[in-house]
Order: C-alpha cells, then sequence, then structure tokens
C-alpha cells in the first residue's frame, strides 16, 4: 500500500511538472509564433531562455536514463561572488557528495540566471520532482539539500518502473 502512495505521488507530481513548464514555455512559443506569422524576425527567446531550455532537456535526458539529475538554476548570490566558479564547483560537490554517501550518482546542469538566489530542480525519471509537502519544485539549496534522501529513494522507484515490464492487457471481450 505504500509502494502505490509512492507512485501515486510520483505520478501526480508528473502531471504538475508538466504543467508548470508549460506555462512558463508557452508564452515564449505563441509569441515566436506570432512573430513569424506576421513576418517579423524578432523573439522573446533569450540566450538565458535558451540555456535554461537546453540545460532542462539534458537534466531530463538524464534522468531518463540514470533515475535522477540536478538542474541548478545559478542566481546573482553565486554568480557575483568573487570567487563564483570555486563556489559553484564547491556547490555541485556537495550534492554530488550527498548522493553519494546515499549509494546514488547524480549529474548536476547548470543554468545561469538574474535571480538573487540560487535553486535547484529535481528531475527524477522523466519529470521535475516536487518533494512530499512542497508546492513548488524550485527548491533554496538548503532546503534541496535535506531532500536527497527522498529524491533517491523516487529515482530507484522510477529505475524500477522503467526497468518493469509493463504490459497493457486488453480487456477480455464480455468479462
Amino acid at each position: 500500500m505504500a509502494a502505490l502512495a509512492k507512485t501515486n505521488g510520483f505520478l501526480s507530481s508528473i502531471a504538475g511538472a508538466a504543467m508548470a513548464f508549460s506555462a512558463a514555455v508557452a508564452p515564449a512559443h505563441a509569441q515566436e509564433a506570432t512573430n513569424v506569422a506576421n513576418g517579423e524576425t524578432k523573439t522573446i527567446w533569450t540566450d538565458e531562455l535558451r540555456e535554461l531550455a537546453a540545460a532542462d532537456r539534458a537534466a531530463t535526458e538524464y534522468a531518463k536514463q540514470h533515475g535522477a539529475a540536478i538542474l541548478l538554476h545559478v542566481g546573482k548570490d553565486i554568480q557575483d561572488h568573487e570567487q563564483s566558479e570555486a563556489l559553484l564547483a564547491w556547490v555541485k560537490d556537495q550534492f554530488k557528495a550527498g548522493f553519494a554517501k546515499q549509494g546514488f550518482e547524480i549529474e548536476i546542469f547548470t543554468s545561469m540566471n538574474d535571480a538573487v538566489g540560487t535553486v535547484l530542480v529535481y528531475h527524477v525519471g522523466d519529470h521535475v520532482y516536487t518533494p512530499a509537502g512542497e508546492k513548488d519544485p524550485l527548491l533554496g539549496l538548503q532546503k534541496a539539500s535535506s531532500f536527497i534522501p527522498e529524491v533517491v529513494e523516487q529515482a530507484r522507484l522510477a529505475q524500477e518502473l522503467a526497468q518493469a515490464d509493463l504490459q497493457v492487457r486488453s480487456p477480455i471481450p464480455g468479462g
């Protein structure tokens, strides 16, 4: 029964993540289509949005193959630090070490942004993962680190589901 509840939570977070990502990206696609239809060549897709989309796709593809990935949205708190490269490497190392303690290897993909603070999103299987009790998949670094055991558990479940032979049986006529 507990596994069913985890699976239901796991599947419901897929729908929420898909809607959140669509809501963020759809206006840009709609504006792009309008501009093209009007013969205009300008776009609202900035380099930052393109970088974010590419990092998001890479994190999703990695998570599909390996169970989980992290998309790190690097804010001004790290970018403006005098030793930003060293600080970013340290943050990545801390998360990799946290997952390694759980016996799980994680890959971290980055996207720079204009936000004040750095946040991250966990990708588990083929979706963005929102931890239990959270309303938003965007997590501050300290809070995100507390969810590492939960993310590992969900990633292992996603791997098991992906490897399972889930064949849908057709209904029995007259049954």
